[in-house]
């Protein structure tokens, strides 16, 4: 198990977002731990991602990104140490940077890698 985290960690340091490991995050959540973790992890997200997402506005009204997948490497602390981002579009590295601002629960077993998928809503109008 171990090895494995390793390899992960190692992996998602050397290589921009891939598929690959957005497979490999969302195969962690369907382990005991992940089903034990992802709840808190959603809860502290979904918390904190709308000052995220409106510091990043300016971009995203711009842009004509529908939604921004996010693979998130959390340590021992729950901290992001690395994040990765699809499309590398300036509008998705500012929500990237954002949301790896984030402090999250700790992780049980870090490192740990978390797949995220963000919709993007943005009005041009100021309603």
């Amino acid at each position: 198990m171990l090895r494995t985290l390793v390899l992960l960690l190692l992996a998602a340091r050397a290589a921009s977002y891939s598929d690959d490991l957005a497979r490999k995050a969302s195969a962690l959540e369907k382990t005991p731990e992940g089903r034990s973790y992802d709840p808190s992890f959603d809860k502290t997200l979904s918390d904190q991602v709308n000052p995220v997402m409106q510091s990043c506005a300016g971009l995203l009204v711009t842009s004509d990104l529908k939604a921004v997948d996010l693979v998130l490497l959390l340590g021992s602390s729950g901290s992001v140490v690395e994040g990765r981002v699809k499309p590398e579009s300036a509008a998705g590295k500012c929500i990237r940077d954002g949301v790896s601002r984030i402090n999250f629960p700790k992780p049980p077993a870090p490192p740990r890698l978390m797949h995220v998928r963000l919709k993007v809503n943005v009005s041009a109008h100021g309603d």
